[in-house]
């Protein structure tokens, strides 16, 4: 991702101003200090919905275990 970051800003700092006015040569990439708090806030969020979802996580289950006795229809094993 870095490399694509920096091939896209060198790039834009090699064309003409004019030229830079169009477009996609208009987009700018976020800078480290916003980038940073944004990614702090996505992990936060994804933290909690981990969080939220081993809380909320169903009862239900299934369970099968070895029992002595009977099998289906009453004939003895």
């Amino acid at each position: 991702m870095r490399e694509a970051v920096l091939g896209w800003e060198a790039v834009r700092a090699n064309m003409t101003v004019a030229a830079r006015a169009e477009w996609p040569w208009r987009l700018q990439l976020l800078d480290k200090e916003p980038l940073g708090s944004l990614l702090v806030v996505a992990a936060g969020a994804v933290f909690a919905r981990a969080q939220y979802a081993r809380t909320v996580r169903p009862a239900l289950g299934w369970r099968a275990d070895w029992t002595t006795g009977h099998l289906r229809g009453g004939v003895p094993e």
